[in-house]
């Protein structure tokens, strides 16, 4: 008699269908759909795993239909959730496993670094610029939080983000007359990523005012003989504003920078500003820009507020400095006496990548040679020691001198030709008094050989 023939039926294996979303933060809710995870007659709860951190499933949030299991779960507190890539994997209910590699990321909280301008107009209408790290370069993928110093409000009003990367956000400060909820005051800015809801722990802050508001003074720094343009930045500028300087270093003492005298005790006033426009001569250009010509004073740092004269209202002051170059000439051992180190071309780099002293950059000085060769390299390096003294060390980081070469140069070039990682060095010369033969080539390549 034949036999009875069976059905075969093809094993179907336990899938992961879709992680959604593929990547997020601790406290976040995951979205799983997977396939084949119910066994027939199965009653228990199917098992979720990132990597071999369980996740607990209540048994209301899981669903079924037709062959399609439907999860959520919410991942554990960042002690429990380091940042990286996690696999996913779910044991159905005979506990057949299907796992995802790499299928969910955990991406570390945004960052803020700085925020530009730090002050503007409460009524909006301005770009602001926040750079930092760790920015989703999603379009909708970034929220910003205004939180009120002074009251601990927090709203966050609908942007549109002109530029998004992962370094940068920009966008439109809104407008208070469409969205009214921010206000004047001075605010923390955070930035929080939409899906993870992970957000920055900076204290940044950005003034809204109604009155003047300085952002920022540049230059930075100014030399102590003055004379440079000096531009103070911000918000709600007016043309009767006056612009004060202290007049020492954290004196406390200030002085309006329309009438500065022109020589000590002469009595005589010059108008710092120097700009001419149609209202007259003013260090007012716009409602964002103040600007005036920096008088000479000492070293050290100055001080720098705006006096907005119809609202009788003082700005928080702003900070530059000046400088004066100092001769160390001799403290890092360029002295001279019967060393003059007379040089026609120098160059700096770190030449001998000193762990010691990382960083330190050594002097080339090249010259331009006599008549006849040299007795000696007429390229010298000087080696920094990292606490800014220099040391001779030609004798053995130049190659000897020959008798058609001593390493003159009209020009010293510093780089890194042949892609080691040590700068070497280049030496060209187009002197006529060049003592070599006509068919050596005035440009020579000298390879770190360390």
């Amino acid at each position: 008699a034949e036999k009875p023939l069976k059905s075969k039926m093809a094993k179907v294996e336990p899938a992961i269908v879709l992680v959604n979303p593929g990547e997020g933060g601790p406290d976040i809710t995951v979205f799983l759909t997977c396939s084949n995870l119910s066994d027939p007659g199965g009653s228990a709860t199917p098992r979720v795993f990132l990597d071999r951190i369980e996740m607990p499933i209540d048994p209301a949030r899981v669903t079924q239909t037709g062959n399609l299991t439907f999860i959520q779960f919410t991942t554990p507190g960042v002690a429990d959730l380091p940042d990286g890539e996690y696999d996913v994997r779910v044991l159905s209910t005979s506990g057949q496993a299907a796992t995802s590699l790499g299928a969910f990321k955990v991406v570390p909280p945004p960052v803020v670094d700085s925020i530009d301008p730090t002050s503007g107009s409460a009524a909006g209408g301005f770009t602001v610029t926040i750079r930092g790290s760790n920015f989703s370069e999603s379009p909708n993928g970034m929220i910003v939080k205004y939180r009120n110093r002074a009251t601990n409000q927090v709203v966050s009003p609908p942007i549109t983000f002109t530029s998004v990367s992962a370094t940068e956000l920009q966008f439109e400060q809104p407008l208070k007359a469409v969205y009214p909820g921010i206000g004047s005051g001075e605010f923390y800015l955070q930035v929080e990523n939409y899906v993870t809801h992970r957000n920055d722990e900076s204290s940044m802050t950005m003034v809204l005012a109604d009155t003047a508001a300085i952002s920022r003074v540049t230059p930075g720094l100014v030399p102590i003989l003055g004379g440079e343009m000096m531009y103070v930045k911000g918000s709600n500028f007016r043309s009767t504003d006056r612009v004060y300087l202290e007049t020492a270093p954290n004196s406390g003492v200030y002085e309006d920078m329309t009438a500065i005298e022109a020589a000590p005790n002469s009595g005589i006033y010059d108008d710092m500003t120097a700009i001419e426009s149609a209202a007259g001569r003013t260090t007012f250009q716009n409602p964002t820009l103040h600007q005036w010509l920096a008088p000479a004073r000492q070293k050290g740092q100055y001080r720098v507020y705006v006096y907005d004269v119809p609202n009788g209202y003082t700005t928080p002051t702003r900070s530059f400095a000046y400088f004066q170059l100092a001769d160390f000439t001799a403290a890092m051992g360029l002295a001279g006496g019967t060393d003059l180190f007379d040089g026609w071309t120098t160059a700096l780099a770190d030449f001998d990548k000193d762990p010691a002293a990382p960083g330190s950059l050594d002097l080339f000085v090249a010259r331009k040679g006599a008549a006849t060769i040299g007795t000696s390299s007429q390229t010298r390096v000087l080696r920094n020691n990292g606490l800014g003294a220099f040391t001779d060390v030609t004798g053995t980081a130049m190659p000897s001198v020959t008798n058609d070469d001593d390493w003159r140069a009209d020009k010293l070039c510093v780089g890194d030709v042949d892609l080691d990682g040590y700068p070497d060095l280049v030496l060209a010369t187009s002197s006529s008094v060049f003592p070599l033969q006509d068919t050596k080539s005035h440009v020579r390549i000298l390879l770190n050989e360390r």
